[in-house]
């Protein structure tokens, strides 16, 4: 143990930094011996644990998104569905919309379905679902499909209405992931909400977002998932804070290597270098620990060296 002031049992020891400046520190072992690290090891080990998440991150981003196919072994239902309890779509709007989902579908394999609901209906199902509008979402999802192709949409609003208090929730089925990953569910969802939050019916801005996104399902692009992210900056601040404990105890390692131990701590004289005004303790070096000029004249003539 290694202590600014004195402890039972203690020596006091005497050091000098790479800026010449004096410390007295007490311990009850000879600090000279304090470990010096393994030199440049811990820091390749370190760099190496740096690199490793940016490397996953950066060799991830890159999307290459290709059309879904149906697996001959898993049950594959190749229809969309367009469920309207809520009764906010016209029988017009939901014919061009079952055509986009088969424009959608065509494109990327994915295949987009929407389901309306009150409410009313899916806060009050508590026996059955959870409140949240994303937990019925899910339990709707598994309801209605059998396979992880689908993209269900479900829009929910006050009975009666078309837009009170409107909310929706999308549910994605695993295999969609390499094509409906975050940036392209994020432009879906901002289209979706303004064009809600405009005079645009529900059925048009459903329309309006679906086409939004065709054209750009396959094309190459470069994604950094925000979890992927977050991670990495955490990871890099633990490895950035082991660098510098590292860096710190190398260091401490060098300067207590060159400590001197001193008996009676409270006899010496603390002096300052006449050439560069740098203090020193008087009798502990023969050179200025910052200029390097030799302090054993000076000491002489006081005599006390």
């Amino acid at each position: 143990m290694i202590s600014r002031t004195p402890i039972p049992g203690s020596s006091a020891w005497l050091y000098y930094t790479r800026a010449g400046v004096p410390h007295i520190v007490y311990s009850t072992v000879n600090i000279t011996k304090f470990p010096k690290g393994a030199g440049a090891v811990p820091y390749i080990v370190l760099a190496i644990f740096a690199l490793a998440p940016i490397g996953i991150m950066l060799a991830t981003a890159p999307k290459h998104p290709t059309p879904l196919r149906a697996h001959p072994l898993s049950p594959y239902d190749d229809g969309a569905k367009i469920i309207d309890n809520a009764g906010v779509l016209s029988p017009s709007e939901e014919e061009e919309l079952m055509s986009v989902f088969s424009e959608f579908q065509k494109t990327s394999g994915v295949i987009p379905s929407v389901y309306t609901v009150n409410n009313e209906r899916w806060a009050s199902d508590n026996w059955l679902y959870s409140q949240t509008l994303e937990d019925y979402a899910f339990n709707k999802y598994v309801d209605l499909f059998g396979d992880e192709n689908h993209w269900l949409i479900v829009y929910s609003c006050d009975e009666g209405t078309d837009k009170g208090h409107w909310a929706f929730e999308g549910i994605q089925g695993n295999n969609t992931d390499s094509i409906l990953f975050g940036n392209v569910t994020d432009r879906f969802n901002h289209s979706l909400g303004s064009c809600l939050d405009s005079d645009k019916s529900v059925g048009e801005s459903l329309i309006d977002s679906f086409n939004l996104i065709i054209p750009d399902l396959l094309n190459d692009t470069f994604y950094i998932e925000p979890e992927m992210l977050v991670f990495t900056i955490v990871w890099e601040l633990f490895v950035a804070f082991a660098i510098t404990s590292v860096t710190v105890s190398q260091i401490k390692a060098k300067q207590y290597a060159t400590a001197q131990k001193i008996e009676n701590p409270e006899s010496i004289v603390m002096k300052k270098c006449k050439h560069c005004g740098a203090s020193y303790y008087q009798g502990t070096v023969q050179r200025c620990p910052k200029c390097g000029r030799s302090v054993v004249m000076d000491d002489e003539l006081d005599g006390k060296f």
